[in-house]
């Protein structure tokens, strides 16, 4: 019996292997991998099975924890950028602030651009508010409701459904 490198087989069977022919087989079959290194089919499907050294087991847990690996870099990236992007909204709206501020207090600003930059203002705030998560607008509901009904088929359904 030709000896066979087990260690190798079994890692590519968990792992994947790339191949000049194929490219890149990430879940090679037995039959693959029993091709590739010239061993019998079925001893390998045997020897890799429940009843043995579980290989299928293996390449479960191996492909779940690359794939939360590569969830969790998805997300670092992600949460960079996002930090970034405030970061560089931030600067740039207190920028706006202080050139808002400058030109309030110039005393040859005219009348008709200080609603102007009173509005840049609110907007700049507000864009402030929303980068640090903060709510822009505030917002009370008072008051009663009186609904009317149209006629008495909404009446009837509200009796049937134990409201009336």
């Amino acid at each position: 019996m030709a000896k066979y490198d087990w260690a190798l087989i079994k890692r590519e069977f968990i792992r994947g292997y790339k191949d000049d022919k194929e490219g890149y087989v990430p879940q090679p079959t037995y039959k693959q991998l029993a091709e590739r290194h010239g061993c019998d089919a079925k001893y390998l499907r045997r020897k890799a099975g429940p009843s043995q050294e579980d290989w299928p087991s293996e390449r479960r847990t191996f492909h779940t924890k690359k794939t939360q690996r590569i969830t969790e870099k998805e997300i670092e990236e992600i949460s960079d950028e996002a930090v970034t992007l405030d970061t560089l909204s931030l600067e740039t709206i207190k920028e706006g602030i202080t050139l808002i501020k400058s030109r309030l207090t110039d005393v040859n600003v005219s009348n008709h651009d200080i609603p102007k930059l009173t509005g840049s203002f609110t907007d700049l705030l507000k864009g402030y508010k929303l980068v640090l998560g903060e709510p822009t607008e505030h917002i009370r509901n008072e008051g009663t409701h009186n609904v009317q009904f149209n006629g008495t088929g909404q009446e009837r359904i509200l009796r049937e459904e134990g409201y009336n």
